[in-house]
């Protein structure tokens, strides 16, 4: 009797082990340091536009999502974009180009709640940063800074 259960438990472990690997990954959204979520598709970009433009209202964010009808694909790349078309649609006196700018240059991104942040650190980097890095030198500085002598005088 004892083998018995032993060898179901087995069996039942070795089953639950192939279920946990063969799972599909999860979807884990992109973050701000302040833990907003951050906008990842088109859609999300455009209703974040909606909501800024309804003074960072979450409720017309959240209503803009559940009726509008773009393909909700990953593409960070349009994000900003989208957001832009949007806002410069809307308001007359900024044209796409300067929204551009003013997003690209303060490294401002669309939240999914309606607002943009500018919030970055080390573990929750600027989108476009990740996306257009160059792969040089990705030493950490955090401690340190840039010296590079011994301050110690050791080998």
């Amino acid at each position: 009797m004892k083998n018995k259960v032993m060898a179901i438990l087995g069996v039942a472990t070795l089953a639950l082990a192939f279920a946990f690997v063969v799972q599909p990954e999860g979807f884990v959204p992109l973050f701000d340091a302040d833990l907003n979520r951050l906008a990842m598709t088109r859609q999300e970009a455009q209703c974040a536009a909606e909501g800024f433009m309804a003074s960072n209202s979450e409720e017309t964010a959240a209503e803009c999502r559940e009726t509008n009808g773009l393909p909700a694909d990953i593409d960070l790349e349009a994000v900003t974009p989208a957001f832009c078309s949007h806002i410069s649609g809307v308001i007359t006196t900024l044209s796409y180009d300067d929204c551009l700018r003013i997003m690209y240059d303060m490294e401002y991104w669309p939240t999914y709640e309606g607002k943009i942040t500018n919030s970055w650190n080390r573990t929750a980097p600027y989108p476009l940063s990740v996306l257009f890095s160059d792969s040089g030198d990705q030493r950490d500085t955090g401690r340190t800074g840039d010296r590079e002598e011994n301050l110690r005088g050791e080998e």
